[in-house]
């Protein structure tokens, strides 16, 4: 038996059946990444249902079985139901009428002798005007044999060229047949409409269903179960988002108020094609809810079994010390198998089965490990609770540690030398040269020695958990060389104010050494190397940088001091912490690359600045939006990158100033990606031409 993808919901929810139970959603197994849909009950325990995929027979992409929009025709498939709801022994359907009908949208008499269908085969979950050469959706009726042969098609005589007719579904006595139309004087869209089925087998002409059930938008996928409570999807009435599927009970000889069916049937996706057998409070609805595996997929729903459960808790202590443990790694084994392993501090929580054999893991880095074992009994919802206590590992090493000068090699005395454990200061002492610690194994220690003049180092040892060996280290200190201490404020030159959030950035020979962020009241302060030439640059989001040179001297723990004045930037703009030319969008004739005037004058800004700035290194992002091909909008970007980079260079830029290529639709600024329903003005955000400041 196949089984279910591992795609499961369990909620307590109000079920369809107006009690308290556990629902389980589950994607059956047929489902494939093309579309599957439209669940049809046949007699013994087998359905009819429509898909897109391809079968091994199929010639690869034959456009024969293609639609406009490159998805497979859709084609019946039978298929039958198992134990647990699955789908299974599934194969195309060969009676070639039936594959012309649109999507599943057919039924059959309870009787199976007469069929109604619509005639038209694609499908599209998203309610919407159809093509010209897609409507009217006619509905038709005729006899059907037990092998599926059709005669006698009959189109119904309230058919018409000005509206389409679909979703066909026959309550249980066979009596009424309830549709969705566009037909004039309804609610909105689509509205569901009933019609008597005649004894003579003629019909009455279809009743709209009334305000209950129809909106000013759409409803479709009528389905009548055994208690004539209808189930619809519909755009109109409040729900999950998309369609989402309501039902409403016949009572009085009417239909009551709708209910929304809640989660996990509905989902803020598209839920549809809705049924169910009343006999085994079983059933299945189509829905492009993610993940799926297709457009979109068929979901079964059943009861849960509810299983005994039991709840196994404990403490975990030292056996030493008797205190709780952290970082404890617990692995829960049923007959011998990993179930559940969690890292917990203090205590631990397993739910388990009832009438099961458990066995309790505990590991802890330095202690033995510990085992419980635990077997279940059969009542339901009992605690049990127990204690775990490991026994610490007795481990040691030893280090020992020789301090140099890098320079001149020599051991060098009067070292003050700090022992950390975990980060924490465990102990400090003054040596000479050579000295040594005693560690714990299976821990991470960092050793820092420090000496006047001398820059400070560190080491990190960590300990395996080998008990009493020694560990031999050196250390080398660098002398401090020649230094010179620069501080300073950036302020606003307009308004005198401290700017902070400033930006400093140390460069020496045109390669950048440092950048540091100024503190919050705006102020600096550097250690600079003696006899260095810098260029010191200071930046701020929205102000125009400013740079100096400075040469330092020879002199040691020289302080300067430094005042630098930054203008409110009208070139630059901050985005997504990219600095960028203020430019107006940069616009191109469709499918072109050829810089227009009105473009000419934008990029004739960027040249005026470039000039201003004779540092500054630019980088060209080209983008569009999604409405072409990726491929397409990846190749046309590039084209208008290179227009944009060879104008620039046309008025004097050094090309090696400049860099830049096409982006297409990969950056796109907001939700308008692929399919997704946006507004022109959405669009035109995400075509954008960016000048990002990379040196300055």
């Amino acid at each position: 038996m196949k089984q279910f993808l591992n795609l499961l919901f369990l909620f307590f929810i109000h079920t369809l059946f107006s009690q308290q139970q556990e629902i389980e959603v589950t994607s059956v197994s047929i489902n494939s990444k093309y579309a599957e849909l439209g669940v049809i009950y046949l007699p013994n325990n087998e359905i009819i249902f429509t898909s897109s995929q391809k079968i091994e027979t199929d010639k690869p992409f034959s456009k024969n079985r293609r639609r406009h929009n490159r998805e497979l025709y859709l084609e019946l498939f039978k298929g039958t139901i198992d134990e647990n709801g699955d789908i299974i022994n599934t194969s195309r359907f060969t009676k070639d009428v039936f594959n012309k009908f649109f999507e599943a949208d057919f039924c059959f008499t309870p009787d199976f002798k007469k069929i109604y269908f619509t005639w038209n085969n694609f499908f599209n979950s998203q309610p919407k005007k159809s093509k010209p050469e897609e409507m009217p959706l006619f509905l038709f009726s005729a006899s059907v044999d037990k092998n599926f042969n059709l005669t006698n098609i009959t189109p119904l005589r309230f058919n018409s060229n000005n509206y389409s007719i679909k979703s066909p579904v026959i309550s249980k006595d066979g009596k009424s047949l309830y549709i969705s139309s566009n037909m004039p004087n309804g609610y909105g869209g689509f509205d569901i409409y009933v019609v008597s089925i005649l004894e003579n087998g003629t019909h009455s002409w279809p009743e709209n269903l009334g305000p209950k059930i129809n909106t000013s938008k759409d409803e479709m996928y009528p389905f009548i179960d055994t208690n004539n409570t209808l189930y619809f999807s519909s755009t109109g009435h409040k729900g999950k988002g998309n369609l989402d599927i309501f039902k409403s009970e016949f009572k009085n000889n009417q239909f009551s108020d709708i209910q929304d069916l809640p989660e996990p049937i509905n989902s803020k996706f598209n839920d549809f094609y809705f049924v169910i057998d009343n006999t085994t409070n079983t059933g299945y609805f189509t829905s492009d809810r993610e993940p799926g595996k297709g457009n979109v997929d068929i979901y079964a729903f059943r009861d849960k079994k509810i299983e005994c459960k039991q709840l196994i808790t404990g403490k975990i202590l030292d056996n030493e010390t008797k205190k709780s443990l952290n970082n404890v790694l617990i692995s829960l084994y049923q007959d011998n198998v990993l179930k559940e392993t969690q890292t917990v501090s203090n205590s631990f929580k397993f739910e388990v089965n009832c009438n099961k054999s458990y066995k309790i893991v505990a590991e802890k880095e330095n202690f033995i490990i510990a085992e419980l074992d635990i077997n279940t009994s059969d009542t339901d919802k009992i605690n049990i609770s127990e204690l775990l206590e490991l026994i610490p590992i007795k481990c040691n090493q030893s280090i020992n540690l020789s301090v140099f000068n890098s320079e001149s090699k020599q051991l060098l005395n009067n070292i003050n030398i700090s022992l950390y454990q975990n980060n924490t200061l465990k102990e400090t002492q003054p040596i000479n040269g050579i000295f040594k610690f005693e560690l714990k194994c299976n821990e991470t220690y960092k050793i820092i020695a420090e000496k006047e003049n001398f820059k400070a180092a560190e080491i990190i040892i960590n300990t395996d958990n080998t008990n009493d060996i020694q560990i031999s280290k050196t250390l080398n200190l660098t002398p401090i060389k020649c230094n010179q201490l620069i501080t300073g404020i950036v302020l606003d030159k307009n308004t005198n104010k401290p700017l902070p959030n400033s930006v400093i950035t140390f460069l020496n020979t045109d390669k950048i050494i440092d950048s540091i962020h100024v503190n919050s009241a705006a102020t600096f302060k550097y250690s600079l190397k003696c006899k260095t030439k810098y260029k010191i640059t200071a930046s701020h989001e929205n102000y125009s940088s400013n740079s100096f040179q400075l040469q330092t001297s020879g002199k040691n723990n020289l302080e300067l001091t430094k005042k630098i004045l930054l203008d409110p930037s009208l070139e630059f703009v901050t985005i997504r912490n990219e600095k960028m030319i203020k430019t107006n969008p940069i616009y191109f004739d469709l499918d072109q690359a050829k810089i227009r005037p009105d473009a000419a004058k934008e990029l004739d800004k960027v040249v005026a600045i470039l000039l201003k700035y004779p540092t500054i290194k630019l980088k060209i992002k080209s983008h569009t939006d999604s409405r072409a091909p990726d491929n397409y909008n990846m190749i046309l970007s590039n084209k208008r990158a290179t227009s944009t980079i060879n104008y620039i260079i046309s008025k004097g830029i050094n090309p090696d100033r400049i860099t830049g290529k096409g982006y297409g639709e990969t950056e796109l600024v907001n939700k308008c990606s692929n399919g997704v329903k946006c507004t022109n003005t959405e669009h035109q955000l995400n075509r954008r031409t960016e000048f990002i400041v990379i040196d300055e």
